[in-house]
């Protein structure tokens, strides 16, 4: 019998895990940590307690062990890169989050800024496109500018980065950090007022080369499914219904508006009633009705023939190691390989990319270093849009029907015509979105793609200069070719009218920063000093040309050369240039208390020289509680540290040209050239500054949970609006510095391993982010802008519009809100709602509460893990689903118009239908303006890794064999209004989700295997 004790920092752990290795044979220690054991004197124990790491002791024929376990704080003492150099998380004076390389290949993306959603407080990810290789919108803390955009500043291992996100593979990130306050961003000045997402590429290792090698496979489908649409019976029926409806609403008697409704239901339609869905001209009788004997001719699956799982294949192989005398030269090298077809007939991602990435130690006082990185992608997508799909009726054909032989007309190859409706239809005509299906005419057919090639590189040069004095020159590249050519038919579709249209767009970007880093990092007795200061400067240079004719003699022909007719030529070149001086010096005592502050001083080509330099600054304090005296015997809490932080930094992003007055060329007098003034010099415009501050505390709970909370308060000031100016001036208005915006919030972190024994482990990490947003200054009391009214003390976003009263159980009509002095009252005509006046704030389409639970579980060689994404409160305007619940000529509807009202269905929030009411069903007001709270199951990933006395036999290291899912369910009302709940950040749902999307949101499904060797 074999006795011990199992112990840690402080003292005695109870409840922990003792076993031996190999064998179910196990106990737990007791209150005072002792335990004992019936083994082999050989054996060998595992150890292992809720946070603790785990460790393995042999027994060695000793009677008795006393065995100490040290904490498990890898939470707390991972790396933060930060803004030219890392920290450890246990000693940042910042707010920043660090989100794994491996977490981010879990999610099947083609971007890895989609991937980011739900891994990070304070981020607020809108994955709004389904279109493969698109970019997500990234939102760190809120809102910062009206007029500018809201994006992050990215960083690729310590150098701004221009290229495109979808063009970096997940499988060379080695993390992502995020930068939140201004302790963590200022000493990136004018472009940190967004925030900072740092991106680490991986790196080589002084251990034995390795070479890894992943593959997966699947393929995708919408997230939601579009809701149903009613089929070619239902359609004329409930056409017939508003048909006569309308005619009863002009006074005609109901058997005269009957008849009148069967007579010209499908001319509304069709241009020929003869040639139509069915049979006869008049399928719908007097009833309203399908005649008995009519006969449907085909259907209009236009969603079934666009949409179908497509196959997503990636791979990657890397190598990496280190050689050269003591392994002084670290290397990594990766290529891969991704194809990407979404789910739409002609859509597709394809991308290759190869990156090296070497260090060298040349001498003890010298280190250099390059990283190289080439990726050429192409995009094709549709010029469909995903309103067209959701509205487009089922008696339409999307093969041209032959109604002699009563059959689809196929070609000479045997494939169907694609019908565009060019003499059929009375809407949407010319309209069938790329050939669809995989109908391709051997000659001429549509066609549109985008080709990208970036080649990015850093390099750098480390010298030490003294022992605690070392210099660091950096230079990196980005360097952009931007290519699209597209193509209209010569000889079908709309476009044959005018013969055909072709367009060649070529950009070209390059930008290169080069920096000049002196720090001095010093260690004296229980103090610690560091200090870093240097130059940067950045230089970034677009040019652009573009192209377009119509008119080809024949199909086949796609070289502009062949065009007849110029429709549009264009080019231009623009130019930014950023001179910038940098500082930073950090202090801390016994590892104790820590003060940080900062300071850049940035010059930006965009102002005018008397304003064009500007101060961002940050001080930072942190003081690590659980080091303290008094702290020692407290054994339920440790690990504890407050933060501080408060500072200035800036955006710059308002225009290449913002200061300087401008002309508008083009506006030609026949062959004499001519310009108009297009833009007033504004020689005062300065920096939109942010102020923020954030209070946080880490700490490890019951040695079980750590956690992190945030307090933050961001506040945009002197933001660019325009204001108008006299018509006499010529121009609209002016660009000044007369807005403030404020956001301020709170974000907690937590994790915590439930179950950590007996190779069984169970973690959940969980984290929740919260924001509002508020307008605190306008050159103005009010400023509309669409649905929104600007005015101090509410939102950017908040919806303002006439309050929607709901249906009238007697007529079916809609009803709104009309206040007056003495209250309100219901009114039917919109017109008297439709005033600022009778307005109202209807609710803001910001979240109330946004975030993640992740479950991760392991046993053994198996590994599971599970995340939910949610996004609590805010509102959705959803046009998408009006347009289906209302008559229109040449328009589906979705099944969810069979609950409109009627006489026998007087209750339900759907208005009758009427073809001279119809305009007041879809008019802006609330009846369209949901809550959009939801949750969505982001991600499922189960792996499998085969023992290593299996694999070694083959020489393979590591075999690991898994599935991925991603959004899977979602659960919400837009849901089950058949419209995806994720949407730009100004709630408005209209064509697609993000207002123009090519393509849904997606749900993929992925197999794959790792192998290591």
């Amino acid at each position: 019998m074999l006795k011990g004790k199992v112990l840690g920092a402080d003292g005695p752990i109870p409840g922990a895990t003792v076993r031996v290795d190999g064998t179910t044979t196990g106990t737990a220690t007791a209150a005072d940590g002792s335990f004992s054991i019936n083994c082999d004197p050989a054996a060998t124990l595992v150890v292992s307690a809720i946070g603790y790491n785990l460790k393995k002791v042999a027994v060695n024929n000793q009677p008795s062990l006393e065995i100490t376990l040290g904490e498990d704080l890898q939470l707390l003492n991972e790396v933060v890169v930060t803004a030219y150099g890392t920290a450890n998380k246990s000693t940042y004076t910042g707010a920043a989050s660090v989100v794994s390389g491996e977490d981010i290949q879990k999610i099947q993306s083609s971007n890895i800024s989609q991937s980011l959603q739900g891994m990070s407080t304070g981020v607020q990810v809108l994955n709004a496109n389904g279109q493969p290789g698109s970019d997500g919108t990234i939102i760190i803390r809120g809102l910062s500018s009206i007029r500018s955009n809201n994006n992050p500043l990215i960083v690729v291992d310590g150098m701004p980065y221009s290229g495109a996100l979808s063009s970096i593979s997940p499988n060379d990130v080695e993390s992502m950090t995020v930068l939140k306050d201004a302790a963590s961003t200022a000493l990136y000045g004018s472009r940190a007022a967004n925030g900072v997402i740092v991106i680490t590429t991986k790196k080589g290792s002084v251990a034995k080369p390795a070479i890894n090698f992943r593959s997966n496979f699947g393929y995708s489908d919408m997230a939601v499914p579009f809701p149903d649409k009613v089929n070619a019976t239902q359609l004329f029926e409930l056409a017939w219904e508003a048909l006569k409806n309308g005619q009863m609403d002009q006074g005609v008697s109901e058997a005269d508006a009957a008849k009148w409704a069967s007579d010209n239901v499908v001319s509304k339609y069709f241009q020929n009633p003869e040639k139509n869905v069915f049979n006869t001209a008049y399928p719908i009788g007097l009833d309203g009705k399908l005649k008995p004997g009519v006969e449907q001719l085909y259907n209009g699956d236009w969603i079934g023939e666009l949409y179908s799982p497509a196959f997503r294949q990636e791979y990657t192989l890397d190598f990496s190691g280190s050689t050269g005398q003591n392994n002084k030269t670290q290397y990594y090298l990766s290529g891969s390989y991704l194809n990407d077809k979404g789910n739409f007939a002609v859509q597709k991602f394809e991308r290759y990319s190869a990156r090296l990435n070497v260090s060298s130690d040349i001498k003890d006082w010298l280190n250099v270093g390059t990283n190289l990185f080439f990726a050429h992608s192409f995009q094709e997508y549709p010029s469909a849009e995903t309103r067209f799909l959701r509205v487009m009726p089922v008696v339409y054909p999307v093969y041209e029907w032959d109604y002699e032989n009563n059959r689809y007309k196929t070609d000479s190859y045997g494939n169907r015509l694609p019908d565009f409706g060019d003499y059929s239809r009375t809407e949407w005509r010319g309209w069938n979105n790329a050939f669809v299906g995989s109908y391709k005419n051997e000659y001429d057919w549509n066609f549109s793609g985008n080709r990208t090639d970036n080649l990015s590189t850093r390099s750098f040069l480390e010298i030490k200069l003294l022992p605690d004095l070392k210099l660091r020159s950096g230079i990196s590249t980005d360097f952009g070719l931007y290519y699209n050519h597209s193509y209209q038919s010569a000889t079908v579709s709309y476009s044959a009218g005018y013969g055909g249209w072709a367009s060649r767009t070529a950009n070209r970007t390059f930008s290169f920063t080069l920096n000049n880093i002196l720090t001095y990092d010093k260690t004296f007795g229980q103090h610690h000093i560091n200090v870093l200061a240097g130059q940067e400067t950045y230089n970034y240079k677009y040019n652009g040309l573009s192209a377009s004719r119509e008119g080809f003699p024949l199909g086949g022909l796609y070289e502009m050369s062949a065009a007849a007719r110029i429709t549009g030529a264009s080019s231009s070149e623009d130019n930014y240039r950023l001179m910038s001086y940098l500082s930073r010096a950090e202090y801390d005592f016994g590892q104790r208390y820590f003060i940080s502050a900062s300071l850049r001083t940035d010059g930006s080509s965009r102002f005018h020289p008397n304003n064009r330099w500007g101060k961002f600054w940050s001080i930072g304090a942190s003081w690590r509680m659980s080091e303290e005296a008094f702290m020692k015997d407290i054994t339920w809490i440790d690990n504890l540290k407050i933060r501080g932080s408060y500072g200035s930094v800036g955006n710059d992003n308002v225009g290449y040209y913002a200061y300087q007055g401008l002309y508008a060329t083009g506006y030609n007098d026949y062959a004499n050239p001519g310009a108009l003034l297009s833009r007033l010099p504004t020689p005062d415009l300065i920096w939109e500054s942010n102020i923020q501050a954030n209070v946080g505390v880490d700490f490890h709970l019951f040695k079980l949970i750590d956690a992190s909370v945030d307090v933050f308060d961001r506040r945009s000031n002197d933001l660019i609006f325009y204001r108008p100016l006299p018509p006499s001036t010529g121009v609209g208005g002016i660009d000044e510095n007369i807005g403030d915006i404020r956001n301020y919030g709170y974000e907690v972190q937590l994790t915590t391993d439930i179950i950590n024994a007996n190779d069984f482990r169970w973690n959940i990490n969980l984290n929740a982010s919260k924001y509002k947003n508020e307008i605190t200054r306008l050159p103005q009391d009010e400023i509309y802008n669409g649905r929104y009214k600007y005015t101090k003390g509410v939102s950017m976003y908040e919806f303002f519009g006439p309050v929607w009263a709901g249906v009238d159980p007697a007529t079916g009509d809609n009803t709104w809100w009309k206040f007056t002095e003495n209250g309100q009252e219901r009114t039917f005509d919109y017109s008297e709602v439709n005033k600022t006046d009778q307005m109202r704030y209807l609710g803001t389409s910001i979240p109330d509460l946004l975030g993640a639970v992740t479950n991760n579980f392991s046993y053994k060689g198996l590994d599971f893990s599970v995340m939910l994404y949610y996004s609590l409160g805010g509102k959705m305007y959803d046009t998408d689903y009006a347009e289906g619940v209302r008559w229109r000529r040449g328009f589906n509807m979705s099944t969810q118009i069979l609950d409109r009202w009627t006489p026998e269905n007087r209750e339900t929030n759907i208005p009758r239908l009427s073809e001279f009411t119809q305009n007041n069903i879809t008019v802006y007001s609330s009846q369209y303006l949901f809550n959009n709270t939801f949750m969505r199951l982001r991600n499922v990933n189960i792996g499998y890794t085969l023992p290593a006395s299996l694999t070694s036999k083959i020489g393979v290291n590591s075999l690991r064999l898994y599935a991925s899912g991603d959004n899977l369910l979602t659960w919400g009302e837009a849901a089950r209004r058949g419209t995806d709940p994720e949407t730009a950040i100004n709630g408005y749902v209209g064509n697609g989700a993000n207002g123009s999307a090519a393509a849904p949101i997606r749900k993929n499904y992925s197999f794959g295997v790792q192998l290591s060797f």
